[in-house]
């Protein structure tokens, strides 16, 4: 829940003591070790012995080597290559504005680790398991849950679009008032509207400003029933670009 929020709304970190980014290089941390472990973790394999079926234990290191690169190797490996994309900007790579451009966009790839939670979900559910709840409370706490997480993941979407165009001027945060251009871009607070003006010299809205604004979205999005179908207006006139 954590990365498409902060691959959508926060900037890349630019110090190695920022918490987030010290935050991200420990689980980066975590899960390269699970992957050097998933080389030598036994695995259950279903055999037939005495025309019964039967399970066993495969302890041979060589075959499961080779079960797991054929398997989660390679999305477990493209999880955590993304993160060389935060590490670079605090190293003072990229610190031109085509190459912060770029680099916004190429963080959208640390949402391939989102995959990873498949494998997450199924020890959730042997979890649930052993829960002792009624049939109805499991369903309403469940269907309660997705739907969170569903209003979470859209609220991200809308602002994760925004990083694959040039400028956030190009994009509905400028057309609906949530961002404008101004004359100055060195990166400080507005204390007249309590927005942030990044490198590009685009001023935003706070950032929980905007969450909660797409956050109102997303249940249009989703439930309908009274929510907006289309993001509500900003704080700021509307903007529209040379190209839009």
């Amino acid at each position: 829940a954590v990365t498409p929020f902060e691959v959508g709304y926060l900037p890349a970190p630019k110090r190695a003591d920022e918490p987030l980014f010290i935050i991200n290089r420990i689980i980066d941390c975590i899960f390269i070790f699970d992957m050097l472990c998933a080389f030598f973790l036994m695995q259950r394999s279903d055999v037939t012995k005495d025309g019964g079926s039967a399970h066993e234990w495969e302890m041979r290191l060589p075959v499961l080597a080779a079960s797991y690169i054929k398997g989660w190797f390679v999305i477990d490996v493209m999880s955590v290559a993304p993160s060389i994309f935060d590490i670079l900007p605090v190293m003072g790579a990229g610190e031109s504005a085509g190459a912060v451009k770029t680099m916004r966009t190429i963080r959208a790839l640390r949402l391939i680790k989102l995959l990873r939670l498949v494998r997450t979900s199924k020890v959730v559910q042997r979890l649930a398991a052993y829960a002792s709840m009624s049939s109805f409370t499991n369903t309403i706490l469940s269907l309660a849950l997705k739907f969170v997480c569903a209003v979470h993941m859209y609220a991200c979407i809308v602002a994760i679009e925004t990083t694959l165009v040039p400028s956030r001027l190009d994009s509905w945060m400028a057309t609906h008032g949530y961002c404008r251009p101004v004359e100055d871009g060195d990166g400080f607070l507005d204390a007249d509207s309590g927005g942030v003006v990044d490198a590009d010299g685009v001023e935003c809205v706070s950032t929980g400003l905007l969450y909660l604004a797409c956050l109102k979205w997303a249940m249009g999005l989703i439930a309908g029933g009274g929510f907006p179908m289309f993001p509500a207006a900003g704080p700021y006139g509307a903007h529209y670009s040379a190209s839009n």
